[in-house]
């Protein structure tokens, strides 16, 4: 029997790291090894299902020498458990979930952290992965709808912070990598929503503009149910992602991605997945796997999360202060303070 090339532990056995043991599972040559949570009989039950060993404390999961950790336990936690594992010896790749922490301070502690033990850092943005986005940004860049000017995008079931980093991250691929020049934001806390052990805003909407003028959206809360998750307009046309076409029931999720050209209507585009397809996490480990295997830094590593993270920041900055501002005045600020204080 051959000996996997892989060795996985995971801290943090919810959903999220249910889903990354389902994904270990689907990723040739991984095995998972380890997996830790502060509610034990999660771990058990989690290994009892996807193989690996519950075990107790950090240093136990670092003993069993994997070559990827992965982090699933929440912006709240993720900083304190790279120190952790940095303490430990763990040097090899890490994979962590968004947002990366609470603040721009803890993300660039985590970061410097990791990077000091050696480790090779990557965040599950695994948005990014999906055919359809690939897709999108390809035709994007191949002038299908001319000049790229806005990006929008909408969750029905979600917050700021959730979405936020998913979709600021889509937008820099959209704008070239050109940074954000300044951000403003709304939220209403009246009906508020938990995640991540965080209570956020019911609805929300940021906005943002990057250096090339391109301009970005995102709105949150239970008034998107009838838009796209994503829509992004040019001088010469429109693509949409997650399209919403009218059904029985009021509404349904049409076809993954459509252009809309200067000269015909609607085209659809066979995308070969679902928008949110569980492949999306298999190519966010795969990208880390293989980074580890090339000696390169992975495509949704922690300086880019960490971008996206500041932008949504200073979103919920500017919802409180007002008007718009630069994204590095998010530096100082803690979500749980900015929300609540």
């Amino acid at each position: 029997m051959t000996t996997p090339r892989w060795k996985v532990a995971l801290i943090g056995c919810g959903d999220a790291g249910t889903a990354h043991a389902v994904t270990v599972g689907r990723l040739h040559g991984a095995e998972l090894v380890a997996a830790l949570d502060p509610a034990g009989e999660r771990a058990r039950a989690l290994c009892a299902e996807h193989g690996g060993r519950p075990v107790g404390s950090i240093a136990e999961l670092a003993a069993e020498k994997p070559d990827v950790v992965i982090v699933a336990t929440g912006p709240i936690a993720q900083p304190d458990i790279v120190a952790e594992l940095a303490a430990e010896g763990f040097h090899a790749g890490l994979l962590c979930e968004k947002p990366l922490a609470t603040s721009v301070a803890a993300a660039r502690r985590l970061l410097d952290t990791g990077a000091r033990a050696g480790m090779t850092i990557a965040v599950n943005h695994q948005r990014r992965f999906g055919l359809a986005v690939r897709k999108a940004v390809e035709l994007v860049r191949d002038g299908t709808i001319g000049r790229p000017v806005r990006v929008e995008g909408f969750a029905k079931d979600a917050t700021l912070f959730d979405w936020g980093p998913h979709w600021i991250d889509i937008a820099h691929l959209v704008a070239q990598d050109a940074p954000v020049t300044w951000v403003s934001g709304a939220v209403d806390l009246s009906d508020p929503r938990d995640h991540a052990g965080l209570r956020l805003e019911g609805w929300g909407q940021l906005v943002w503009e990057h250096a090339n003028g391109l301009r970005g959206q995102l709105e949150c809360g239970a008034d998107t149910a009838g838009q796209p998750l994503l829509r992004i307009l040019g001088t010469g046309g429109v693509i949409e992602f997650g399209s919403v076409v009218p059904a029985p029931e009021g509404f349904r999720r049409g076809p993954v991605l459509r252009v809309l050209g200067p000269s015909a209507g609607w085209q659809e585009i066979d995308a070969g997945e679902s928008a949110l397809a569980a492949q999306q996490w298999l190519r966010s480990l795969s990208e880390l796997t293989d980074a580890l295997a090339e000696g390169r830094t992975p495509a949704h590593d922690g300086e880019r999360a960490l971008r996206a993270l500041e932008v949504c920041l200073a979103g919920y900055l500017a919802a409180r202060t007002g008007g718009r501002i630069r994204p590095r005045a998010a530096e100082g600020i803690d979500i749980r303070e900015t929300l609540h204080g």
